[in-house]
């Protein structure tokens, strides 16, 4: 007589702890040989992959700040490698067409790697930069989660976040929506951010990576 087993399926495995455990072993493997420059790269890939995957705290202040401890020492740690060696990690994304529509492709990161240097190791002064401009959608997804965890900081501490503080200090108008509960009618009133006493006050917290041209 035959019967049938029902299988057992096996829960899904947790991606997150997997990227930060393999991240943290290849940190030890790095300080036990620091020359090993395959390392670098591994800490960097597994760093940016559990970044992404991460959830992000509501309102625990001393997670955040842990977390931004760790968002900084990935983003050292890809600072250290060369634009070549980051491309090995993390290769630029194949879109040719920047031109037309206005963004940021294959042949701009290119001339902006060509800046720095192929063999010229990217530095910390310019990593943040080169992020901004490097064609990649999970260098791109890391630095669009690190400021928004990095926004979640400064309103713990009672400052404004980055995209509001950008706000004031170009002169751009911002909306807070209020909506009724009764009628879901969205009510949208003008913050008056671009007063010149809250741009000095933006002024005052601007963060060491942000440059004002007047």
């Amino acid at each position: 007589m035959l019967r049938i087993l029902e299988s057992l399926s096996k829960p899904a495995p947790n991606l997150t702890e997997i990227y930060f455990k393999n991240f943290l072993k290849k940190v030890c493997d790095h300080f036990n040989d620091p020359d090993n420059i395959q390392y670098v790269k591994q800490i960097a890939y597994y760093g940016v992959k559990w970044a992404n995957t991460c959830v992000k705290p509501e309102d625990d202040s001393e997670e955040i700040e842990t977390m931004c401890i760790i968002y900084d020492a990935i983003t050292n740690f890809i600072s250290t490698l060369t634009p070549l060696e980051l491309m090995t990690v993390f290769p630029v994304d194949k879109v040719y067409d920047g031109n037309k529509w206005g963004t940021k492709d294959y042949f701009y990161t290119m001339a902006e790697l060509r800046k720095i240097g192929m063999g010229e190791v990217i530095g910390y002064d310019r990593v943040f930069e080169l992020l901004w401009d490097y064609a990649n959608h999970e260098l791109r997804e890391f630095l669009v989660r690190y400021m928004s965890l990095m926004s979640a900081m400064r309103r713990t501490e009672g400052r404004l976040g980055v995209a509001e503080e950008f706000c004031i200090l170009n002169g751009i108008t911002t909306y807070t929506g209020y909506e009724d509960p009764e009628t879901g009618d969205v009510t949208l009133f003008d913050n008056k951010a671009c007063t010149e006493t809250r741009r000095a006050n933006a002024l005052k917290t601007l963060p060491w990576h942000f440059e004002i041209t007047e």
